[in-house]
């Protein structure tokens, strides 16, 4: 029975008919008790009243519901009221994949939609559940511009007994027929056109998550020739194609189609399980490397022979070109954000490699370049684009490792791992993909600086635990055994050649020098061997040559005139430090010597600003050419080389984000409002009329927007290009200021609708992180001056500033009542600590111990009776909020997620709401091969 508008089913109230499908009839509705709108899906007679059918839907759904992806319509509840069953789900406003085919939509934008499809799968393949009946028709681009898996795991949960050769009235797809896992083998499940062999033949014990990726394969390849992989006269005709014909071939349809695309779908539409991809998130890989490599190559193209529209080129216009497959006027491609190498731990250990980031990074996410800007980079730093031989092969599959290292002779990988709040150390044989773990959880914490020893009989690494609260090195054998203190008080350490050896750094925090010292490899009889203070400073990297005679190592400069890294070389034997390259990069991460000591390969960020993405590099030695090995908006960090110099290990990054809002101050009753991979971990700010101020990248740069708090009418306030970060809503509502990485570091202030923007601090002044007094007048921030950050103020309105502290400080927020400022310390013996201070400045008047897991680039925060402090501690790989009363006693943990945890939070001027940035980072350890 069709439901007329305004019916009123338990709290959602129908506003208009959807369709109808396999699934029975779907609705538009409003949820009366949250208002919001949702698509409200009616359960067919034939489910509802057979028991036995509505206990197994409610099992699978419940499963179902349990996946939280932000490409992957959401299941809100399933429900009953007058005898109607039905189920809430997430109302995606936008137009079906298959319109977007139909369409002839770009093949670049098609494949960063199929990109975020193939994520969501690996998300729910994870979870153990599979979709069973994936097409087009079941993807849904939003209108913000992202994919939506839509009845996720529900193809399970119905037997509709229909012809298999009904057709379908909604779609003009062939009905989706479907059989229970519980059901008598030899029916269909499926959409014909879309299902795999063993969906085809009622194999039910065989479908599993491989399954999917067969008919994902279907829709790539209809997304790449515009026809259906196996169409036939009829649906018993297709059905036999499925399981008897060979596999269609691309190139018959499309021959201009890539070749690496080709193989790609060939491997999805293998006929046995076995020989297609084992893993959607290897798909995804492939996929993304090749969509960046025809953004890479059209940008060269285009600079050669430009292809000129009165509107001028989009990149996925470029990428049209360059595959041959230019379908219509492009749509501007939407950059795409990553997590590079935290700086957290440098900053703890008083390292000064992201002295920006710590006022900056702020959870690390940066906007990459794209389009022509590449095209721009490219020409400007004449650096070589090598993703295209470049292979690399995925070696963790968790999400949750933080650090990797591989032998010397490539047989073993070191990693740290992630769970629960805990870390540990495993060591895999890579030839069986075995692991063991030689250092327990809770052992010791901050793991890091990975390193086997040359003969691969010991790990080193770097981290703290009980006895040893400062930064120390440890070393365990390679298989496992007693752990062992090599040297205290260090960061960073590698291994000479002859295992002899070992160098580590010291940063002294008074005096702001940073130095190399060298020890025997059980720590004794150490000694400096080079130091930098004042603006220079040693970032972190450091690598010993094949020869034992030299260290490269990332060397920086506070300078207003020179505040990016370089490469330099010390020599052993005296100490002498000479700079080697021209070239200035933000973060010099990590770096390895070529075996012939012909080049350095590393790990760096040259995107400006200091929160870009690490790239691979090659820096040839002595003549110091550099050039770029990747191009991707990938990640790599914490790289390590086998000894014949063939092979990279690296830790490589990606995150995703959301916004959550609570009607109440209950942080158990926060709702999800925004989706979609984003980067309002930057920073997010309540107005005192309710509305949310944050920074998003969904126009291609970050930006100042502002939308009401249930998500609806958002506003973008800026449009400079500039790369922004926690923005601060002033408490009369008149201002909003902000951070950029513009010259390392500036503040901005504009209007509240985002008029009269104007420059708060001097240009180059390496400053950010503010906060604004109760009283609306003044600004607090942090900026890093004369070697370390301070805490300074000034005016609103501008003026001068003033310095606050100090000692080393970051991260200030300002009491509710305009008496205190809360911020982050670093002691003398690199320990951070909550500190308290007067607003007035001066020395901290109560100190807190804090974790030393306790997040240091997301500010300490006021709850809004003034008579709390909450921090953010990274316990493994989740963020959690914490706690801990200004009167003193005990920290009390607020939130306790899983997974998708807190990046950023903040009350309501009155105290009442919270919205809070929740999101998840997934690391996993990559092998990088030809890449020479």
């Amino acid at each position: 029975m069709q439901l007329s508008p305004n019916t009123i089913l338990g709290r959602y109230e129908i506003l208009s008919r959807l369709g109808v499908g396999g699934m029975g009839e779907v609705y538009l509705a409003r949820d009366t008790k949250l208002e919001r709108q949702v698509a409200l899906k009616i359960l067919p007679p034939e489910v509802a009243t057979n028991e036995e059918r509505m206990r197994r839907f409610t099992q699978e759904a419940k499963a179902a519901a349990a996946l939280n992806h932000p490409n992957i319509a959401h299941i809100y509840e399933i429900g009953e009221a007058s005898g109607t069953h039905f189920i809430a789900m997430e109302y995606v406003e936008g137009v079906t994949l298959n319109q977007r085919i139909r369409e002839k939509a770009t093949l670049s934008k098609l494949l960063k939609y199929l990109i975020q499809v193939a994520e969501g799968l690996a998300k729910a393949h994870k979870a153990g559940i599979v979709h069973r009946d994936l097409k087009p028709d079941n993807i849904m681009i939003a209108r913000e511009g992202y994919a939506k898996i839509l009845d996720f795991g529900l193809a399970k949960l119905i037997e509709p007994q229909r012809s298999h050769g009904s057709q379908s009235s909604s779609s003009g797809e062939m009905e989706t027929v479907i059989l229970a896992q519980h059901s008598t083998p030899g029916m269909i499940m499926g959409t014909v056109g879309y299902m795999s062999p063993e969906q085809a033949q009622g194999n039910v014990r065989d479908i599993d998550h491989r399954s999917d990726i067969f008919s994902f394969g279907c829709i790539l390849y209809e997304v790449v020739t515009g026809q259906k992989a196996f169409a036939g006269k009829d649906p018993l005709d297709s059905l036999h194609k499925i399981v008897h014909s060979p596999t269609p071939q691309i190139h018959e349809l499309s021959p201009d189609a890539p070749l690496d695309l080709q193989r790609i779908v060939r491997r999805c539409l293998a006929k046995e399980p076995d020989k297609r991809y084992q893993s959607i998130k290897d798909v995804a890989i492939e996929l993304d490397e090749l969509r960046q490599e025809l953004k890479d190559n059209a940008a060269l193209e285009y600079s050669v022979q430009p292809y000129a529209t009165s509107d001028g080129v989009d990149s996925d216009s470029l990428v049209a070109i360059a595959s041959g497959t230019h379908r219509s006027t492009a749509e501007t491609t939407r950059a795409e954000i990553t997590r590079p190498s935290s700086s957290a731990e440098y900053v703890i250990s008083g390292i000064k490699s992201h002295k920006t980031g710590v006022a900056a990074v702020l959870a690390g996410l940066v906007l990459a370049a794209a389009g022509i800007g590449l095209v721009i980079y490219k020409f400007w730093h004449k650096t070589d684009a090598r993703d295209s031989s470049i292979t690399i092969k995925r070696l963790t599959g968790s999400g949750k490792i933080s650090r990797a290292a591989i032998s010397p002779d490539g047989k073993f990988l070191a990693y740290v791992e992630n769970e629960g709040g805990r870390q540990s150390l495993w060591v895999k044989q890579i030839s069986t993909n075995s692991s063991v773990p030689i250092v327990a959880p809770a052992t010791v914490e901050r793991i890091s600086d990975l390193k086997f020893t040359p003969d691969g009989s010991f790990v080193y690494f770097t981290g703290t635990n009980s006895a040893h609260p400062t930064t120390t090195i440890f070393r365990v054998p390679t298989l496992g055994g007693s752990l062992a203190k090599v040297v205290s008080n260090a960061f960073s350490t590698d291994i000479s050649p002859d295992g002899k050896q070992l160098v580590f750094g010291r940063w002294n925090g008074p005096t702001a020098e940073t130095a190399w010292f060298v020890a025997n490899a059980d720590g004794s009889n150490e000694r400096k061997l080079t130091s930098l203070s004042k603006t220079l400073f040693f970032s972190g990297a450091i690598a010993w040559s094949p020869d034992g005679k030299l260290l490269a190592c990332g060397v920086g400069n506070d300078e207003k005139t020179e505040r990016r890294q370089t490469i330099g070389i010390v020599n052993v034997a005296d100490g002498s430090l000479k700079e080697i390259s021209d070239y200035k990069w933000d973060a010099v991460e990590s770096m390895a010597w070529l075996p012939d000591m012909s080049a350095i390969i590393f790990s760096a960020d040259d995107s400006g600003g200091g929160e870009g993405v690490a790239k691979l590099w090659e820096i040839s030695y002595p003549d110091a050419e550099a050039r770029r090995l990747t191009q991707n908006l990938t990640n790599y960090a914490y790289i390590t080389l086998t000894a014949d110099g063939k092979t990279i290990v690296a830790v490589e990054s990606d995150i995703s984000s959301s916004v959550w809002v609570s009607p109440t101050a209950d942080l158990g009753g926060v709702t999800q409002i925004t989706t979609g991979k984003d980067t309002v971990v930057r920073g997010i700010s309540w107005t005192p009329d309710k509305h949310i101020v944050y920074i998003s990248s969904v126009s291609g740069n970050t930006e100042v927007w502002r939308m009401d708090q249930d998500g609806l009418n958002a506003k973008q306030l800026t449009n400079d290009g500039r790369i922004k970060y926690t923005p601060v809503v002033s408490p009369d509502g008149r201002y909003i200021v902000y951070g950029t990485s513009e010259g390392g570091g500036d503040l901005w202030r504009i209007d509240i609708d985002g008029s009269n923007p104007s420059l708060l601090t001097p240009k180059d002044a390496d400053e950010g992180n503010p906060d604004i007094s109760p009283d609306s007048k003044w600004v607090v921030y942090s900026a890093w001056k004369y070697g370390k950050l301070t805490l300074w103020r000034l005016p609103i309105e501008g003026g001068v500033p003033k310095q606050l502290t100090d000692f080393m400080s970051t991260e200030p927020h300002v009491s509710p009542d305009g008496k205190y400022v809360v911020c982050y310390v670093v002691d003398d013996n690199n320990l951070t600590r909550i500190g308290v201070l007067p607003f007035e400045g001066g020395s901290p008047i109560k100190t807190i111990d804090v974790p030393q897991t306790v997040n240091i680039d997301l500010s300490p925060r006021w709850t809004a009776d003034g008579r709390n402090i909450t921090y953010i501690e990274n316990r493994g790989s989740v963020n959690n909020l914490w706690q801990q009363s200004f009167s003193g006693g005990a920290p009390k943990q607020l939130t306790d997620f899983k997974e998708n945890g807190v990046y950023r939070r903040d009350w309501s001027r009155d105290g009442k709401q919270v919205a809070i940035v929740r999101g998840q980072t997934i690391y996993d350890v990559v092998m990088i091969t030809d890449f020479k």
